[in-house]
């Protein structure tokens, strides 16, 4: 009986975790301009993703948005999520709305940052976005965490592949990347309350039968 427990505990949990698949993609590196994210899988669009790069600045910190999303697919009137840089060292995520802001600076020059930004979108059983997740990383300390609850704008941060596209910026050589890595993550999905109650009962039932015998 503790054995059935523990099974489907582990299916539970299993059926939580996000699975990842990294993909081939340009740029790899930028010193200057830049560039759009492209990647080779049968992708058109990233609804959940990761990406991670090696962020070097230079002696100046200049203003400028590191890294954007532009996704032309939506009506809503902002298309974009945008990670900005100020020029004292801060950091602004926004929309039309803002989404993160920080109060200390963040960044400073001659130094470098091993940046992770993920975004997951969590949908129904019938696969409607419901909100989505984004959180930045700077090393091992989470810069923000925030939740795009309107699901007419969850879209704003999912990724595209070709002329609507993901865009990383240099900021006119200010900044330079490296070791850029894409991830496909999957969406989580939150199954409705009558199902999981009746997978319950299910279970229960099961249990209390092979006990009786």
């Amino acid at each position: 009986m503790k054995a059935l427990y523990k099974y489907i505990i582990l299916i539970i949990v299993l059926g939580c975790f996000v699975k990842a698949q990294s993909l081939t993609i340009t740029p790899k590196t930028m010193d200057y301009g830049s560039d759009i994210i492209k990647w080779s899988e049968d992708y058109d669009k990233l609804t959940s993703w990761q990406l991670s790069f090696i962020l070097q600045t230079t002696g100046l910190l200049s203003g400028g948005n590191l890294f954007q999303t532009l996704n032309y697919d939506l009506y809503y009137k902002s298309r974009f999520l945008s990670l900005q840089v100020n020029s004292d060292g801060t950091l602004k995520i926004y929309s039309d709305d803002v989404y993160f802001q920080s109060v200390e600076q963040l960044l400073f020059a001659y130094k470098k940052y091993s940046i992770t930004l993920s975004y997951v979108t969590v949908t129904d059983n019938e696969n409607s976005a419901l909100f989505g997740e984004f959180t930045m990383m700077c090393g091992d300390n989470e810069v923000c965490n925030f939740v795009i609850d309107n699901s007419d704008k969850v879209g704003i941060a999912q990724l595209l592949n070709g002329p609507n596209y993901a865009l990383l910026n240099t900021v006119n050589g200010y900044y330079k990347y490296g070791d850029v890595e894409l991830t496909k993550l999957n969406d989580r999905i939150i199954p409705e309350p009558s199902g999981t109650v009746l997978f319950m009962s299910s279970v229960c039932c099961f249990m209390f039968h092979r006990r009786r015998r």
